[in-house]
């Protein structure tokens, strides 16, 4: 039986580590991105090349026949999905990986050192 464990959540979305059974030893294999109605299954490779995506989205075209409306490319193993974006969003979102990302560092450097969470 999977569990979904939340990591972290903003207004734009939710990440949550799909774990295998109630020990936080077999998580983080598999992550899943909920935006919205949509989720998404990444690893965590993917999700860093989702943050360059984003990053490269943030340098896109500015001119006034976009109205600030962008489409974002998210190309996984099995799915591609485009997300129509905003700056604002692109900016939520990217906040929304990081602090995935911050979060699997810190339970990283707390297993490496065998210090119990609590």
């Amino acid at each position: 039986m999977s569990l979904l464990d939340p990591i972290y959540n903003n207004d734009s979305g939710t990440v949550y580590a799909i774990c295998n059974s109630s020990t936080s030893v077999d998580c983080y294999q598999k992550l899943q991105v909920q935006i919205g109605d949509i989720a998404i299954i990444m690893t965590l490779r993917e999700l860093k090349s989702f943050l360059k995506v984003l990053r490269q989205a943030k340098k896109s075209c500015k001119c006034n026949n976009c109205k600030g409306i962008q489409v974002l490319k998210c190309n996984t193993q099995i799915a591609e999905v485009k997300f129509k974006v905003t700056q604002t969003i692109i900016n939520d979102l990217e906040e929304l990986i990081m602090g995935t990302l911050f979060h699997e560092e810190y339970v990283t450097v707390l297993n490496t050192n065998n210090i119990n969470k609590k």
